[in-house]
């Protein structure tokens, strides 16, 4: 996984806010309309977007943010079998290295042209 700034170079972006797999500005990545946006998959190889908003304000925003954050955890728990952005006991969160691994070693869960996953 690499950062925003690097995977914006490596995908030649200039849109350096937006997300380099859907386009999405940052305005647009909580609405539930950003899940019919085009994907480009050829960027997948750099990583995943975190499809958040920069800053989440007011109360109808936060709780549109917290209901599709549930939603994404419930998706990744109920088909890769994966606990996403929560706290561990002991350490910061459950997004690290091994869940990234067993993530990208279930290519055949996404969607992907077959060009992508070989």
């Amino acid at each position: 996984m690499l950062d925003g700034s690097t995977n914006n170079i490596l995908s030649k972006r200039n849109a350096t806010q937006n997300c380099f797999i859907c386009d999405a500005s940052p305005k647009k990545m909580n609405l539930k309309s950003v899940a019919e946006k085009p994907v480009n998959y050829e960027n997948l190889r750099y990583g995943l977007s975190s499809l958040q908003s920069w800053q989440v304000r007011g109360p109808e925003k936060k709780a549109l943010f917290e209901d599709r954050k549930k939603h994404i955890q419930a998706e990744f728990k109920a088909q890769m079998g994966l606990v996403v952005d929560k706290p561990k006991p002991g350490y910061e969160s459950t997004n690290d290295g091994n869940t990234a691994r067993r993530f990208f070693n279930n290519l055949e869960l996404l969607q992907l042209p077959a060009s992508i996953k070989n």
